[in-house]
């Protein structure tokens, strides 16, 4: 009989103690704040770090991506140089 299979590494449960920042760092992707023992989707991205003058348009427009899709998978976070944002890689 055949199951539904999810990827193992596409979810991952809150442990107590940990911040969305920790969950961020070690999976390289947007995370909301969420509380001990919620279940976050992990999608797959990269990290880059944003230079002096780049704003959501011009980064959006380095990886062909949507300046709205953008903004909207990083939860609309303010950029500053040297702010880490995630690329959707799908």
């Amino acid at each position: 009989m055949g199951g539904l299979q999810l990827e193992k590494n596409k979810f991952y449960r809150m442990k107590r103690g940990q911040t969305a920042s920790d969950v961020e760092r070690a999976f390289c992707c947007p995370v909301k704040e969420n509380f001990a023992g919620a279940v976050v989707y992990i999608p797959p991205c990269s990290a880059y770090e944003v230079k002096p003058f780049e704003s959501y348009a011009v980064v959006a427009e380095k990886f062909s991506l949507s300046e709205e899709y953008l903004k909207s998978f990083n939860f609309g976070r303010i950029l500053y140089p040297s702010r880490i944002i995630y690329i959707p890689r799908e």
